[in-house]
């Protein structure tokens, strides 16, 4: 009969699971992030999808006047409708960031505290 008692993580141990943990929450920062980015992308398109009336070809052909004007506006006139564009995306993505962090904090504090038992 063995009568020794485990001996405690060690020190490469303890260090290797933080480490594995740093890397999870990184990974998990970085898929909510992207999601976040594409989801935002997607409303944007389902936004003028909805104003052409769900038609794809009057959807292409607004498509088709916004980048004929958009070539042959003035650069000031680009780079200012580049920044509008920029800030609009920026704000919704900040929206949904806003929107979906608790959740995102909630699962991942859950999934942390579920992975340090044992």
């Amino acid at each position: 009969m063995d009568d020794r008692k485990p001996s405690p993580p060690s020190h490469f141990a303890r260090l290797r699971r933080k480490c594995a943990t740093s890397c999870y929450v990184a990974l998990s920062l970085w898929l909510f992030l992207a999601s976040t980015v594409l989801a935002t992308l997607g409303l944007v398109l389902l936004l003028a999808l909805i104003i052409t009336g769900v038609d794809l070809a009057s959807f292409f052909a607004h498509l088709q006047n916004l980048s004929s004007h958009y070539l042959s506006a003035e650069p000031a006139a680009r780079a200012k409708f580049e920044r509008n564009l920029v800030t609009l995306l920026v704000a919704l993505v900040s929206l949904l960031i806003i929107a979906r962090a608790p959740t995102f904090a909630a699962r991942l504090h859950r999934e942390l505290d579920g992975g340090e038992r044992g």
